[in-house]
């Protein structure tokens, strides 16, 4: 949660996140992700589409879906988005 991303910013084409599922921390990592992320990065997060204990990231990405593409990968706990579309969906949801 302390982590500081501003020296990372725009430099990562690949992240995954796969760490706490309550929706602060979910939150927390997606948004220090997207600022490490190059424009043409793709993000993806592990343990999508569960439910129980890992509902809070499903319900989190669906309301990005909203936003921006969200793809799951068939057959898989693993869903991404392309970072330019997801950068621009958070912005959109901090305006709100």
């Amino acid at each position: 949660m302390q982590f500081d991303p501003s020296p990372y910013a725009d430099s990562v084409q690949f992240g995954l996140i796969d760490a706490a599922h309550d929706l602060v921390h979910v939150q927390n990592d997606t948004l220090k992700m997207t600022t490490m992320m190059t424009n043409d990065g793709i993000l993806f997060w592990h343990d999508y589409g569960g439910k129980g204990p890992l509902r809070p990231l499903a319900k989190y990405l669906e309301g990005l879906a909203r936003q921006c593409p969200l793809y799951r990968v068939s057959g898989t706990t693993l869903a991404w988005a392309p970072a330019r579309e997801l950068k621009d969906a958070l912005r959109q949801v901090g305006k709100n």
